[in-house]
């Protein structure tokens, strides 16, 4: 009977260390994924403005450099590729509808550089670029605090609350 009530206690204590621990990723992943759409804003900017590279191709090489994260890239380069007649702004949202799981801040900052994306010039759009990556920036500084204060909270919260859970179960 011992036996068992220390193998219980355990797995109680280590399944809620390892929710705690899921929790914080959650927020490192946020951090994660606002460095690479900086990274393919920076792949894009390089691309129209050192390569004189038509849009599609451009995101295709954004969502490259972006990796695996940013499949946003990708997403509107094959639209814009498959779709004929579409804009760029279209198709980038269009891409952005598909990503269920954008909190709001990079959402909102995605769709606001895509609404003005092909329709300018070259400096222009350089300039588009910029200014939406350092607003990505900005937020991820606040989703990196946000990861300093939190990420060990949720994973002191894990394993205590299962502490907590065996102690009322004993």
């Amino acid at each position: 009977m011992l036996g068992l009530t220390i193998i219980s206690s355990v797995a109680i204590i280590g399944g809620c260390g390892y929710i705690g621990q899921i929790m914080a990723e959650r927020i490192h992943n946020r951090c994660r994924d606002l460095a690479a759409y900086q990274q393919g804003l920076l792949a894009l900017a390089r691309e129209i403005g050192y390569g004189n590279t038509l849009l599609p191709a451009a995101l295709a090489v954004a969502a490259r450099t972006a990796g695996g994260r940013a499949e946003l890239f990708a997403d509107s380069a094959a639209i814009l590729q498959k779709e004929a007649g579409i804009s760029a702004g279209e198709a980038w949202a269009k891409a952005l509808a598909t990503q269920k799981s954008l909190p709001t801040p990079e959402k909102e900052a995605l769709a606001a550089f895509g609404e003005g994306l092909g329709l300018s010039d070259t400096a222009d759009q350089l300039k588009r670029i910029e200014i939406h990556r350092l607003r990505l920036a900005t937020i991820e500084e606040t989703a990196k605090e946000e990861y300093a204060r939190l990420g060990k909270i949720w994973r002191s919260m894990g394993w205590c609350a299962g502490v907590i859970i065996v102690l009322l179960i004993i």
